[in-house]
């Protein structure tokens, strides 16, 4: 049986591998070069707002296990 520091800390290893791989994938969209386009505005746009969301799931609080 795990002890309540240990569940934690795999909790917090999950996220940190979540934020790892949600910045390594911002990362590579924000690297493509500029075009100065409307399409290329609205697909920055949705960048952000779904590393907004995902930022979001990785503050929420651990869901209680029964």
């Amino acid at each position: 049986m795990a002890k309540e520091g240990e569940a934690c800390s795999s909790v917090h290893l999950a996220g940190n591998s979540l934020a790892e791989v949600v910045l390594r994938e911002a990362d590579g969209h924000l690297s493509a070069p500029l075009q100065g386009t409307a399409r290329c505005a609205q697909n920055r746009a949705r960048l952000v707002q779904a590393l907004y969301t995902r930022l979001d799931r990785l503050t929420e609080p651990a869901p209680a296990t029964a």
